[in-house]
């Protein structure tokens, strides 16, 4: 089973990617998704905006083989970078 995450920041999605530019794979701006390798693992992530509000929310699925450990180091990175838990 997929494992996801819950994130919001104050920048847009080419902002963010530009945050992530060493792990991104893949950028698709039509379905504003960004997809990247963390530590040999798949990592998604969708950026969407709720009504008249700036902030971009993320919502990042894993891979079901990706181990706890690696998320936490993730998400601590996301953190560093700015962004906050949206749960």
């Amino acid at each position: 089973m997929a494992k996801e995450g819950f994130f919001k920041i104050d920048l847009d999605l080419k902002k963010v990617r530009e945050l992530l530019k060493d792990f991104v794979v893949s950028f698709n701006e039509e379905y504003d998704e960004i997809t990247i390798i963390f530590r040999t693992f798949y990592i998604w992530l969708y950026g969407y905006y709720e009504d008249n509000d700036s902030t971009l929310y993320i919502n990042i699925k894993y891979e079901s083989q990706t181990t706890d450990n690696v998320i936490f180091l993730f998400e601590k990175l996301l953190t560093e970078l700015g962004f906050k838990h949206n749960y």
